[in-house]
């Protein structure tokens, strides 16, 4: 914590900065006012008005890893709205990167973009061909660690690796860690 007055002023400041945990960043700031009263009795007194506000976390975010972004380049028009909707329910690299897809989040996803749910089995289908989900078993896929991360480098990092890709964005190797 950063403390400050300004006597002359009759203000304090601090400020509070912290990491909560991996994803909460706490900031709270705080200013009195001090202001001194005499009395008629020779009495003096102080009176403090304080204010303090504070910011939460911050907004959940996916990294999109430069050196395959080509690949992505490629996916355009509704796919990519899919894809973009699917990406909001991936898990955190340390809880695997995997999207349940099944027909009630499908169905969600349509009624979001104004599509049929048909159209997102197509773009679902579409984004495996092109090694961006890779699916694990039915309705759970992995969302590519090569074009994407959720969480932390040490986590992300530990299922980048398990994902091999040849010069062409296919998949040369995906290692199994169950």
């Amino acid at each position: 914590m950063f403390c400050t007055q300004v006597h002359h002023l009759g203000l304090g400041i601090c400020i509070n900065l912290k990491q909560l945990n991996k994803n909460l960043l706490y900031l709270q700031c705080r200013y009195a006012k001090i202001v001194k009263k005499s009395h008629m009795n020779g009495e003096i007194t102080e009176e403090t008005t304080s204010v303090s506000f504070n910011y939460g976390k911050e907004p959940d975010y996916i990294k999109v890893y430069l050196d395959n972004i080509v690949v992505l380049a490629e996916i355009q028009g509704w796919i990519s709205k899919v894809l973009y909707e699917l990406i909001k329910g991936v898990t955190y690299a340390n809880k695997g990167q995997f999207i349940i897809i099944n027909s009630g989040y499908k169905r969600i996803v349509a009624e979001n973009l104004g599509i049929k749910q048909q159209s997102v089995t197509n773009a679902v289908n579409q984004l495996t061909k092109k090694n961006i989900l890779i699916k694990k078993e039915t309705g759970v896929f992995l969302l590519n660690p090569q074009f994407f991360g959720r969480g932390e480098w040490k986590d992300i990092s530990k299922i980048r690796y398990e994902v091999e890709l040849s010069a062409d964005g296919k998949v040369m190797r995906l290692k199994d860690t169950n």
